[in-house]
């Protein structure tokens, strides 16, 4: 007798009828990502040497700009959240607040340790864009 293949659909509780909508909000979440940090980097660059704005400031615009183009693309395209757009704004200050004061520890107490502060850097990096995505999923755009 042939074996039936289980083709009835999987529970939430499962994990497996969502894992397409999760591969897909990963690449999505991904393609931002690295969108955000191109238009972080180009408008800094753009304002700091063309410009001649100081370094500084450069940086804080291009972060708030970048900041802004993030939030607004993964809460439409990545999450496509109907939550309210100001709870999940202050959700998302929240976490990038927590983020910053992480990384930032982080990486001065590894530097302070005589360790590599860009690999420091790249670490914290990973830690955060692993949490940011289940958070923003199941919190900050839910």
């Amino acid at each position: 007798m042939a074996e039936e293949l289980d083709t009835a659909p999987q529970s939430p509780e499962s994990g497996v009828a969502d894992e397409p909508a999760i591969l897909g909000q990963g690449a999505r979440y991904l393609l931002v990502g690295g969108s955000s940090a191109a238009i972080e980097l180009a408008i800094f660059w753009v304002l700091a040497n063309p410009a001649g704005l100081d370094v500084r400031v450069s940086n804080v615009i291009a972060v708030v700009l970048a900041t802004v183009f993030n939030f607004a693309t993964n809460r439409r395209w990545t999450f496509n959240s109907s939550s309210h757009w100001m709870r999940s704004a202050v959700l998302y200050l929240i976490l990038w607040s927590l983020n910053l004061a992480f990384t930032t520890s982080v990486i001065g107490f590894a530097d302070g340790q005589g360790f590599n502060a860009t690999l420091a850097k790249l670490g914290t990096m990973a830690a955060v864009v692993t949490w940011n995505f289940w958070l923003f999923r199941k919190v900050v755009f839910a």
